[in-house]
């Protein structure tokens, strides 16, 4: 190009030191300053100060600015490719910055960071605070984390003279693995919020509601399944019980080992009669070994199940029951045992036989012991009638026939006070014998001399 035709307006007033407006040597207008060449643009230096070179050209063909002058007139290095930061594509293997930030030639220009194959590093007063490597993108954090190998690597700053220290990592390998070499805490501030909340959240797929799975609130209480937790440990299943007999749904579960077997303790909600919502559901308690024997009510070993609408609980293990207790009332052996067919409401049926050292039976007020057999105002019937009714009746007076013993039963406080009733009884028979014995002996001496 014919660069003669454009030298116009150039501003050449002499250097004259008592007048520093005149010091100039350029435009007057807003025109850029050209040095040439060999007819060629070498430099530039446009209206604003920038300092432009067209030996090194982008990939938009715009030239670097080696030189940049700021607001304040401060001048300093741009994005030349000899140093400084950059505005455009990185040259490979350049020794530059990349600062493209929010550029209108595109997002691959919205970077910051080495144009080579170095780590990025920040650091402040002359410590390595932060480290991107440019291997596998690990981010390390701390001031001697030098070499991440997590996605990202927390140091503890106590661990600047032990490499090997407490240190947390976070992974990317699809399980979302969180490592703490020195152990792990969660902190959140609660002082100016009485409510805090340290929630965990599965995401909604595709949409939808998220759902609170874990929930650690301002007041210490830990929730499982529940964002309201009301207890140091609150658990709750929101799968509803079905509506058919024998319906289960298990609420928790806590397995040990012993040696080659787990133990484990089930708790379940089961559906156990037709009534529908909570009258006809009980909360059953059972044991499951090595996978086994989990189903409630018919394999849980030694379970332990509670009625609250019957205010019933029962003790038993597979199929079996061997214990309820009802109402204050306690069963072994049966659910209720029945006496001639007919349930009976003792407060302790044993449907079996009973092994006791010792067994104390109190009387109460309404019950009289018979020893108004010995006073002398008790009505002796003579062993005539006595005769008479054991004929007809074919058991003692005042005695409970068999009939009456396989219907109701054998009330043991009463049948031993009928039988002193007899043995006191048979002693006044005695005594009385023994009278007319004695008579009869002294008759016979005197009617002998």
């Amino acid at each position: 190009m014919n660069l003669r035709s454009q030298v116009t307006n150039w501003h050449l007033n002499p250097n004259v030191i008592n007048e520093a407006e005149n010091a100039k040597l350029g435009t007057l207008n807003k025109r850029s300053v050209h040095l040439v060449s060999n007819d060629s643009i070498r430099f530039t230096l446009d209206s604003v100060g920038n300092l432009r070179s067209t030996k090194w050209v982008s990939a938009d063909q715009k030239n670097y600015r080696m030189l940049m002058v700021n607001p304040n007139g401060n001048v300093g290095p741009a994005d030349g490719p000899i140093g400084g930061f950059v505005n455009n594509p990185c040259i490979p293997g350049s020794m530059v910055w990349y600062l493209g930030g929010n550029s209108v030639q595109g997002p691959n220009n919205n970077i910051i960071g080495p144009c080579n194959n170095s780590n990025f590093i920040m650091q402040a007063y002359s410590k390595k605070c932060l480290v991107i490597t440019a291997a596998d993108g690990f981010v390390g954090v701390g001031e001697n984390n030098s070499s991440p190998t997590a996605l990202l690597d927390i140091m503890d700053p106590s661990s600047i003279t032990n490499p090997t220290g407490s240190r947390t990592k976070i992974y990317g390998d699809g399980e979302g693995a969180i490592e703490s070499t020195g152990g792990m805490n969660l902190y959140y501030n609660n002082s100016a919020y009485s409510g805090t909340y340290f929630n965990v959240i599965e995401g909604a797929n595709g949409g939808g509601s998220n759902t609170t799975r874990l929930t650690l609130n301002g007041s210490g209480n830990f929730g499982v399944g529940t964002n309201l937790p009301s207890a140091r440990l609150h658990v709750y299943e929101n799968t509803g019980l079905g509506a058919s007999i024998g319906n289960s749904q298990i609420l928790t579960s806590v397995v040990g080992a012993v040696n080659s077997n787990k133990f484990q303790n089930n708790v379940y909600l089961i559906r156990d009669n037709s009534a529908t919502g909570w009258t006809g559901a009980s909360l059953h308690d059972g044991i499951s070994v090595d996978g086994s024997f989990l189903t409630p009510g018919s394999t849980t070993k030694t379970w332990w199940q509670r009625q609250p609408y019957q205010d019933k609980q029962l003790w038993g293990t597979a199929t079996a029951t061997y214990m309820t207790l009802e109402s204050g009332s306690l069963y072994i052996g049966d659910d209720r045992p029945k006496v001639g067919g007919v349930a009976i409401g003792a407060k302790l049926c044993v449907d079996g036989m009973i092994l006791a050292k010792d067994i104390r039976v109190a009387i109460n007020t309404t019950t009289h012991w018979k020893d108004v057999v010995f006073e002398k105002s008790y009505k002796l019937i003579n062993l005539e009638e006595v005769e008479a009714f054991v004929n007809a009746n074919k058991h003692l007076p005042e005695i409970p026939s068999e009939a009456e013993v396989r219907k109701d039963g054998v009330d043991l406080l009463q049948m031993n006070i009928q039988l002193l009733q007899k043995i006191e009884e048979l002693y006044l028979y005695t005594i009385d014998l023994n009278k007319k014995v004695k008579a009869l002996e002294n008759s016979l001496q005197v009617n002998s001399k």
